[in-house]
């Protein structure tokens, strides 16, 4: 796909310094119409697999529903003609043409990015006004949609629970613009949005990583405890103090030795690359019919012309070694390999290669066992042909 900018006449400079994180924009024409080819029976038949996350939100005078799949076919001939949306997450795990899409915005870190959800609406169909924790580009695919968005958000804004979602309840209308196949409106986190589907419809939601305070240091903890195991334990030699007294040099004491584990730069660059590459489902049971595993077959066993893909819900970065004498460490899948910058590059960019190329693009031993490694990881696949 032709990495053009999904950004319009908007500069990525000026999209970052304006826009990011700071306010909306609507973008007409941001994407061909023709690359955006899922209809409803194909949202309808991933969310009958028990393995792909789905919802059916319905809304009836005012009544909100929330249904959890996987779903029977029945359950779709049972829906009202209106007001109603099926939600499939992560589709491009599933789907190769919608994967490509993800090209488009690697303007962006790929670390940033999450997944694409795919949702059907029948005319009226809403999830109703509510708010986002994180950055979503919000894509017409088919049909119209009217979006009206509202205030920005935070933890005190008052929300009505009364059904299984989320909503706002004081929504406030500060703009509102109906999309068209093609068009895209940016939002940043805490915006409420509240878009509404003109006849039938299909958006894309285009959705990026923004971890918790929390999960981050959950999952660092979790990583600490696999690397150093339970060596790693709080010393206080020369300890004086008062019974039942908590002093200032103990605690300033504990900070440091709790910062000491964020500073060890080489330590923080695995966690977090192995964890910013970490798919949310196991990538072995989300792959198009189309690819198929390669197994234990290393790449010196595959013929030149054969065509090798990625797995379509892996992730992929590289980072610079803290050593500038090292080499890059790439990051694959939640998984770490020291590799060439040529090569890491490479894979961190394409989403196809020939087996000859990939053959080119491994400049060293590690080069060629990392590529084995994806093989074996079922990180890379290979074309059937019928």
């Amino acid at each position: 796909m032709d990495n053009q900018s999904p950004l319009g006449d908007v500069s990525l400079d000026t999209f970052l310094s304006q826009y990011w994180q700071q306010q909306p924009l609507l973008i007409r024409q941001a994407v061909a119409p023709s690359l955006l080819d899922v209809d409803g029976n194909d949202l309808a038949a991933l969310a009958l697999d028990s393995e792909i996350e789905s919802r059916i939100i319905t809304e009836t005078n005012g009544i909100w529903s929330l249904q959890h799949g996987p779903f029977e076919e029945a359950v779709f001939s049972s829906l009202p003609t209106s007001h109603w949306t099926l939600l499939v997450q992560a589709v491009d795990h599933y789907l190769p043409s919608v994967n490509q899409l993800l090209d488009l915005f690697r303007c962006l870190p790929n670390w940033r990015l999450d997944d694409i959800m795919i949702s059907y609406a029948a005319d009226g169909g809403s999830v109703g006004p509510h708010y986002d924790q994180y950055d979503v580009f919000l894509l017409q695919a088919g049909g119209q949609r009217h979006w009206q968005i509202g205030q920005h958000c935070d933890a005190s804004t008052q929300l009505d629970r009364s059904s299984d979602l989320t909503l706002v309840q004081d929504f406030q209308c500060t703009e509102d613009h109906i999309l068209n196949p093609g068009d895209m409106l940016y939002l940043p986190p805490g915006v409420a949005h509240y878009g509404i589907a003109r006849g039938d419809c299909i958006t894309y939601s285009i959705g990026f990583r923004s971890p918790s305070i929390s999960e981050a240091f959950s999952s660092f903890s979790d990583y600490l405890t696999d690397v150093t195991g339970s060596d790693n334990r709080y010393r206080d030699p020369g300890l004086q103090s008062p019974s039942g007294q908590i002093t200032a040099a103990q605690l300033a004491h504990f900070k440091a030795w709790m910062q000491a584990q964020l500073a060890d730069e080489e330590r923080l660059q695995q966690w977090f690359g192995q964890e910013m590459t970490r798919g949310k489902y196991s990538h072995s049971n989300t792959q198009a019919d189309d690819l198929v595993p390669l197994g234990s077959l290393a790449l010196n066993d595959i013929p030149a012309t054969d065509v090798i893909y990625k797995a379509l819900d892996s992730r992929w970065a590289y980072m610079e070694a803290c050593q500038q004498e090292s080499p890059v460490t790439l990051f694959a899948g939640g998984l770490s390999f020291k590799v060439s910058a040529t090569l890491a590059v490479a894979l961190c960019s394409g989403s196809q290669w020939q087996a000859s190329q990939l053959t080119d693009l491994c400049l060293t031993d590690d080069d060629r066992s990392a590529v084995d490694q994806f093989l074996q990881e079922e990180l890379l696949h290979l074309e059937q042909y019928e």
